[in-house]
């Protein structure tokens, strides 16, 4: 015999683990022609088998059966016991199931070379194959992509009484593992049966918000918002279907599912549901719908439905609002490309936008509606009570951001609920629009530091500054912006009432708290290096500063971040941090900035553009939002799973 033949009749090197130990002298005894053993073999109970299922990979359950059948009655006996015999689509699951059968019941008894076979699997030639390897396939017919043939194996042994056309479990006694080897249908060995999950249901939204559903709802002729429709559509949707495991199931033919949806929250099934395996979902309003699945076989030409269900799940249709108020920094000012509502220079670059687009991408069983309110240049009143023009004034002047956002939700039916406020205010509180400006002139026309030098200030009827110009005999600025730095506390307490105040045409938007979103402002104030900028050297033509003015404007955005986070201390928000990334590629990084520089604006027409944050930095501040927004929406940080 050639050794290729001596390794497919079997020489092996040691024992399987349950023979371990007996003596050679021993197994000579029990050996005899045909390399089986002579005598009792231990009780199924007492050799691992007749374990019941168990659960695998994929949700898909496996049992061992012991009984040493053919093929052909192990493939019926998987069948009527409901599963088929095992189909392994990968290296976790093939060790999975050898796991399974690394028990003594399930083994040939050693040949005369030491070698067993182990249970059949689903693995099958086809009639007409190419031998060896040619034409393999899985019972169920899905497609091969793993094999785990032993070495030189398939290779339909040409001794062999009948065609090697079947797949086992094979190896060398002592030396378990899981491979495969061929051998002909009619022998006889235990087998696996698998049992596919069954089917669940599940559904997804379509998505709602997108970069390009301002153009398409065209929000730029409702003062930058979305409309009552888009709020409160006369139809909700979802996509319906059955799922195995972690792919969506299909129908095999004659097989279809008689569907059936009851309301649980009042609302309304616009359409009766298609039997198939998926249908759409159309009803009234968004809440719990439950829904059930039974399945239907053809049978002679009729359709017949099964007594009970195959699956029922309630299905919550749920379509986050979140809200985003502010100013500039939460408008995307300095991201022109992107501007959809140019009165308030705003637009989908803007952390706001792109943090609720993160919740509606992560999610597909929700989607979201996104009301964005931030207007470039507000104030803290603009967000309350006080009208204003926006950042390129216009008439009539818009309502406060809160009454805007209000006045929407109070003609939803049911009125709708706000499930998160993203928010950024105090920055223009402390004049920090025309602090900007009046720096960048002088530092033009003078070498003395920014914060230094005598002002006079033009007001609004509120007292507010809209404009500073130097004035030898008047207050410097650094004494006037302490000033507004200390009154800056006094300014939030009517934003904690209005955001807590009822949803009405003239109202606030009823949401809690730990529900509001409040971030800090990034500091642009620094270089690669991480120290101070120092712009004095006539590097930057725009901006002639020395480093004592930018130390200014560092300290003073430091001092306002602070009464940022006191503020959200005091009426319970969520304080957002900054990213440190800030700290080495401010302004002056000219390789390498976040920010908007003032020719660049210039050259791209937005002329309230410069120091703010560029499309990448509103990622970073997205970053920064996301997981506690996520985790006040889920369970989970990252906006996946059960919603709260």
């Amino acid at each position: 015999m050639t050794d290729r033949a001596r390794m497919d009749h079997g020489v092996g090197r040691s024992r399987p683990h349950w023979l371990r130990g007996l003596s050679a002298t021993l197994l000579g005894v029990i050996l005899v022609a045909g390399g089986q053993i002579a005598g009792a073999m231990p009780t199924a109970a007492a050799n691992g088998c007749n374990q019941g299922r168990k659960a695998g990979p994929g949700g898909h359950e496996y049992q061992l059966v012991c009984n040493r059948v053919t093929f052909a009655q192990a493939k019926a006996a998987a069948v009527k016991a409901g599963g088929h015999l095992a189909t392994i689509a990968g290296a976790q699951e093939n060790g999975f199931v050898f796991g399974l059968v690394d028990v003594p019941g399930a083994w040939s008894e050693p040949n005369i070379y030491d070698m067993i076979t182990g249970p059949w699997i689903g693995f099958l030639q086809a009639p007409d194959g190419a031998e060896p390897a040619g034409g393999w396939g899985w019972v169920t017919g899905e497609s091969v992509g793993f094999t785990n043939w032993a070495s030189g194996e398939p290779n339909d042994f040409a001794d062999s009484p009948a065609p090697e056309d079947r797949a086992v479990f094979w190896g060398p006694a002592g030396v378990p593992s899981g491979a495969w080897n061929d051998i002909g249908g009619g022998g006889s060995a235990a087998y696996v049966i698998e049992f596919e999950p069954k089917p669940k249901i599940d559904w997804t939204m379509p998505a709602r918000l997108t970069v390009d559903t301002p153009e398409e709802q065209n929000w730029a002729v409702l003062d930058g918002l979305p409309g009552i429709r888009d709020l409160d559509p006369s139809e909700w949707k979802a996509n319906v279907f059955l799922r195995r495991g972690d792919a969506k199931y299909t129908c095999p033919a004659g097989t279809r599912f008689h569907w059936s949806v009851k309301p649980l929250d009042g609302g309304k099934v616009l359409r009766k549901p298609d039997p198939g395996c998926s249908f759409s979902l159309r009803v009234s309003r968004l809440g719990r719908y439950e829904v059930t699945a039974t399945k239907e076989t053809r049978r002679n030409g009729r359709w017949q439905r099964e007594d009970d269900p195959t699956a029922r799940r309630t299905v919550l249709l749920k379509d986050w609002l979140i809200v985003g108020l502010g100013d500039s920094n939460g408008s995307g000012e300095g991201n022109p490309s992107t501007f959809y509502y140019d009165r308030c220079n705003r637009g989908t670059a803007s952390y706001q936008f792109q943090t609720a687009l993160y919740v509606e991408q992560q999610d597909p069983r929700t989607s979201v509606s996104f009301i964005h309110a931030s207007c470039s240049g507000a104030r803290i009143e603009h967000l309350v009570d006080r009208s204003y023009p926006g950042t390129r004034a216009a008439s009539p002047p818009l309502d406060p951001q809160i009454e805007q956002v209000s006045f929407l939700l109070s003609q939803t039916t049911p009125k709708r609920s706000v499930d998160a406020v993203l928010v950024s205010a105090g920055v223009n509180d402390l004049a920090f629009g025309p602090v900007l400006k009046f720096c960048v002139v002088e530092g033009q026309q003078t070498s003395t530091p920014c914060p230094e030098l005598g002002t006079f200030v033009d007001t609004d009827s509120r007292g507010q500054i809209t404009s500073i110009v130097a004035n030898a005999n008047g207050m410097a600025l650094r004494d006037r912006l302490d000033r507004l730095v200390n009154q800056l506390p006094g300014r939030y307490p009517p934003l904690s009432r209005a955001l807590k105040a009822p949803i009405g045409p003239s109202g606030g938007l009823d949401v809690a708290p730990n529900r509001v979103f409040i971030t800090q402002y990034p500091d642009f104030m620094h270089g690669s290096d991480g120290d101070y900028c120092d712009t004095s050297g006539g590097d930057d033509v725009a901006i002639i500063w020395g480093k004592q003015t930018w130390t200014w404007l560092s300290q003073l955005d430091a001092r306002l971040d602070r009464k940022v986070r006191d503020a959200a201390g005091a009426y319970g928000w969520r304080t957002i941090g900054t990213s440190p990334a800030f700290l080495t590629r401010g302004y002056c990084n000219k390789s390498n900035s976040l920010f908007s520089g003032v020719v660049q604006s210039f050259f791209r027409w937005n002329m309230d553009g410069p120091f703010h944050p560029n499309a990448e930095a509103h990622l970073l501040s997205r970053d920064l939002h996301t997981p506690l927004v996520c985790a006040r929406l889920y369970k989970k940080d990252d906006c996946t799973g059960t919603p709260r």
